[in-house]
């Protein structure tokens, strides 16, 4: 059986090239636009992460001391991803955490911890505050500041 030839001509015609070349002109544009708001959205986050460090050592100079090691604090933010991560919310699970945090510094501590990650519908890194505001309405992000006051934490988001 003989190799059917590829009649160039027919293949590149000028409607099929206009097709090609509008479609890269698309791509491009949406490369570059996509980058440009990872490289905002990392720069804003390496903002936050050194303000947070800050006020976690401005808090600790108070004499709030973190209450667990580093390796809870990111079993904390773990727990959270998975909670927040993908279709639908596991409040309970975002709750259970928030409970745990029982100062200012643990609070820093988690916010730290969690850094910045992908979640499943955003093409850049965003962190803990900017998941919860996406994930929780009004009365949800309340019922968290509720759990952190009750506990004597002056952070809310």
């Amino acid at each position: 059986m003989a190799k059917k030839s590829i009649d160039w001509n027919e293949w590149l015609s000028p409607q099929r090239v206009i097709t090609l070349g509008i479609l890269a002109v698309i791509a491009l544009v949406i490369i570059i636009v996509l980058g440009k708001r990872i490289k905002a959205a990392i720069k804003e986050a390496a903002g936050n992460i050194r303000t947070n460090i800050d006020t976690q050592r401005q808090i600790e100079a108070t004499g709030q001391t973190p209450s667990y090691t580093d390796s809870v604090y990111k079993d904390f933010a773990d727990r959270l991803e998975v909670a927040m991560k993908g279709g639908g919310t596991d409040e309970d699970s975002v709750y259970d955490v928030m409970r745990q945090i029982k100062n200012d510094a643990d609070m820093y501590k988690l916010i730290n911890a969690f850094g910045t990650r992908t979640g499943a519908w955003s093409w850049t890194a965003e962190s803990l505050s900017q998941w919860i505001l996406g994930d929780f309405n009004a009365s949800g992000r309340k019922q968290i500041n509720n759990i952190l006051a009750s506990n004597g934490v002056t952070y809310r988001f």
